[in-house]
């Protein structure tokens, strides 16, 4: 899998991390959780994501690129709603493979609140190719 911008979009984009970290940086600092955090204890239990308790959080200062910057150059119609980032690992629901997915408005995406990054470094070092697979290292 490799990161792309396409769909309702005049120009699809498949940069690669170069190409990402040739673009005007942007760094903030982000606290996350992992989708599967307080989950250790329902019933019944979702398989597809890894079950934690309370312990998937954590703060790191992500750098990377505007998503907004990739959209302008990828030229989004008018009629785009959203944006859909898909992992590249999936998850498995009761034998059945499942894509991990996450939508986005296209008004989020394009600025409206905090600005939404394609990060490539974290706490100031590159992402491991673990994590930035799609992209490449």
């Amino acid at each position: 899998m490799r990161l792309t911008v396409n769909g309702r979009v005049r120009r699809p984009l498949s940069p690669s991390m170069e190409d990402l970290r040739a673009c005007p940086a942007v760094t903030t600092r982000v606290t996350t959780e992992c989708a599967g955090n307080g989950r250790a204890p329902l019933s019944p239990r979702p398989v597809s994501r890894p079950p934690r308790l309370v312990e998937a959080v954590g703060t790191a200062e992500w750098t990377g690129v505007a998503l907004r910057l990739l959209l302008e150059e990828a030229g989004a119609e008018a009629d785009a709603v959203g944006v859909m980032f898909t992992e590249a690992d999936h998850g498995l629901e009761r034998g059945v493979e499942q894509d991990h997915l996450r939508g986005l408005s296209l008004r989020a995406a394009l600025g409206e609140g905090p600005e939404v990054l394609v990060a490539h470094s974290m706490n100031g070092r590159p992402l491991p190719p673990s994590t930035a697979a799609p992209c490449g290292s």
